[in-house]
């Protein structure tokens, strides 16, 4: 649905009709209203089928993801994790490398990038199915502090009761696209809007993607707004579907960068008049390219596993380590340590120390040090994929 073109196509008095048609049609959603802007949802069948089909690829990829082993399922989820905040970095042109997402994982040691360190920290606690509460204006707040305010200038520290109180404009280098809400009495208002809407029993992807919308356009503070939101969306959406899907959010609007800003930008077309179909519909198409694609992946490596081939003269014990360690290479860039192997294969150290000396004897091992930490994988040949 486009209103630019009925605008365009209708007369005035039949384009103002038909709009007060679609704003006081009962099943449209109103995000938030006020003497300056209004912002609303009209379902249409188009939007619909591509949410199902969402829905259905969710299914898919949970279900290629149960297939591999508990020590394969955490290996693939901890690679998903390291990709998705690198992703949500490089969105606001902030990079970092995966090893020292991976370092900060598994040691949980403070790393100087405090910025890095504490976004690292707050995903833990979404993988640890810590739920995040977001009742009030203080919610947002104490998220925020937890999660960007570590790593920002202090002259971008919120000043005002709990947002910012100066205007803010965002600029894509050459003018300014957005202007965020202001004062911060509008930005309450608003904020009170994305509050009722979260909580709201609306499908999952339509209630994430419309929030998601309504508080970059609140921009409630002078900087992290964009990495916050993404954090909400991946939040929401597993704690309402315990998807793997919710660990590559950040990643699927890396990847298509530009249509992400596009549909921000459709949803705040003048000749949209508020109607936000146009951002859903763009939404939705993002994030279907990105989970086919992490399906055709997870495919992939799938495949590699089922078709593992091992030494004929290996024992039992050393096809369930080699196993572990060949699944762990495909899956992830980091390999695995002694301790995860024996607790998922029930081996005692003294078999594990022989098997992985014999594997590297073999010339099969790869070590990789982690600071006193040793991870192992796989050696791949090009060839016969072992």
């Amino acid at each position: 649905m486009n209103l630019k073109k009925r605008y365009y196509q209708l007369s005035k008095e039949e384009f103002t009709s038909y709009l007060s048609s679609l704003k006081n049609n009962p099943l449209s959603i109103v995000l938030y209203q006020d003497e300056k802007n209004y912002f609303f949802y009209y379902p249409e069948e188009e939007i619909n089928k591509k949410i199902v089909l969402l829905h259905q690829k969710q299914w898919e990829l949970d279900s290629l993801f149960s297939f591999f082993s508990k020590l394969g399922k955490g290996q693939l989820i901890k690679s998903f994790l390291i990709h998705d905040i690198l992703s949500t970095n490089a969105i606001e042109d902030i990079h970092s490398t995966s090893r020292d997402v991976f370092a900060i994982l598994e040691t949980a040691n403070k790393s100087k990038d405090k910025e890095l360190f504490f976004i690292v920290k707050a995903y833990q606690n979404m993988l640890q199915n810590k739920k995040i509460e977001l009742n009030s204006f203080s919610d947002i707040r104490s998220l925020y502090d937890e999660l960007i305010v570590p790593g920002i200038n202090k002259k971008d520290i919120p000043n005002g009761q709990y947002f910012r109180k100066d205007p803010v404009y965002v600029s894509n280098g050459l003018e300014s696209i957005h202007t965020g809400f202001y004062p911060e009495e509008r930005i309450l208002n608003g904020l009170s809007s994305f509050i009722r809407l979260i909580h709201q029993n609306y499908d999952i992807y339509l209630k994430a993607i419309l929030s998601h919308f309504l508080f970059e356009t609140i921009h409630p503070f002078y900087d992290g707004n964009g990495r916050l939101g993404r954090y909400i969306f991946s939040a929401l959406l597993l704690q309402e579907t315990n998807s793997v899907f919710a660990f590559l959010i950040s990643s699927c609007i890396h990847k298509e960068k530009n249509k992400y800003y596009s549909a921000l930008k459709a949803g705040e077309e003048r000749l949209e008049f508020g109607l936000l179909n146009e951002y859903v519909n763009k939404r939705l198409t993002i994030l279907s390219n990105g989970i086919e694609s992490e399906i055709q992946v997870l495919k992939e490596r799938k495949e590699k596993i089922d078709f593992i081939s091992y030494p004929p003269d290996f024992s039992e014990s050393e096809k369930k380590v080699f196993f572990l360690l060949y699944e762990s290479t495909i899956l992830s860039p980091f390999g695995i340590r002694n301790e995860e192997i024996r607790k998922e294969s029930s081996i005692s150290k003294r078999t594990l120390m022989y098997i992985l000396k014999k594997l590297k004897e073999e010339n099969k091992l790869i070590d990789t040090k982690f600071g006193r930490l040793t991870y192992h994988k796989i050696k791949i040949d090009e060839k016969t994929d072992l």
